[in-house]
């Protein structure tokens, strides 16, 4: 699997993304970006939340499902009801083609018994996001973001001990908005 390349072509492509973003209506009041993961099967999905589409999913739910308690503290940090998100295999056909790769990879090991070689694999695609994150953050900078806007990584269906073991060792960013005072 190479790794480098994925990392390269994530890095292009959501560098394409965030500027894009940037310069659209949507870009103000952006208060996070995640990378929601899925080590297992190889998904990547970047997703971006402002305050005003917040407010919108807020109400819009609050109508569509009134005997249920949504509010905008409930539904801040919930990546599936983000307003905007953009998956990396349908970035480029390098970067879908690199991901059957890894997927590929990853059955094999499985299928070998190998739990050395497959956490190794995991370990490894984690740590490309973690990189890209990283090459992303002049990108980021030119979000419209609010005080206390957060970027990280987030897992899928991962439990906690597998989340922490994947993340041994590879040292999360933080980028923090520049009006913050941070």
């Amino acid at each position: 699997m190479d790794y480098k390349s994925l990392e390269k072509n994530l890095v292009l492509q959501y560098s394409k993304v965030i500027k894009e973003f940037s310069h659209s209506e949507a870009n103000r009041k952006v208060y996070v970006l995640v990378f929601h993961i899925d080590p297992y099967h190889g998904g990547i999905t970047l997703y971006i939340n402002n305050e005003i589409k917040l407010k919108d999913t807020t109400a819009e739910y609050q109508k569509k499902y009134p005997n249920d308690n949504y509010t905008e503290d409930g539904l801040r940090y919930s990546s599936g009801d983000f307003s905007f998100e953009y998956h990396a295999d349908d970035l480029s056909l390098i970067i879908s083609d690199l991901l059957e790769t890894y997927q590929n990879v990853v059955v094999q090991e499985i299928d070998h018994e190998d739990t050395e070689g497959y956490w190794d694999e995991l370990f490894k695609f984690t740590n490309v996001i973690k990189k890209t994150l990283q090459n992303l953050e002049k990108y980021i900078s030119l979000l419209d973001k609010t005080n206390h806007f957060t970027s990280y990584i987030e897992f899928h269906e991962t439990d906690e001990e597998d989340e922490k073991f994947l993340l041994e060792g590879v040292e999360l960013i933080e980028i923090d908005n520049p009006s913050s005072g941070l």
